[in-house]
């Protein structure tokens, strides 16, 4: 794998379990093994930066004045992709922060 992959979409537009580069959006897409937290910036205004302990995260900017970025504990479909299982004893928490500053 390589920094900044994200899984590639089937025909049926959930993901195939291949991580590739992720292009330029918009997108739709669930990126794995980033450089660092995603932060996302408004120059001259504010810059908010995400974290959690979770490795997967959501990113869908599709119409163009819409943004969502989550964490999430696996891809979308992961019970037919992934590896991760929550079983009585061993369940799954995660945190998540967010972080505003002034830019």
């Amino acid at each position: 794998m390589h920094d900044g992959g994200v899984y590639e979409r089937g025909p049926c537009g959930l993901p195939t379990g291949e991580v590739v580069i992720a292009a330029f959006g918009p997108w739709d897409d669930c990126f794995v093994v980033l450089a660092g937290p995603p932060t996302i910036r408004w120059p001259g205004a504010l810059e908010l930066t995400l974290s959690s302990d979770v490795d997967h995260w959501v990113v869908y900017d599709e119409p163009e004045d819409a943004l969502c970025v989550e964490p999430w504990s696996g891809p979308p479909d992961a019970l037919n992709i992934a590896q991760r299982r929550v079983e009585p004893g061993a369940p799954l928490t995660a945190s998540f922060k967010m972080r505003w500053r002034r830019d």
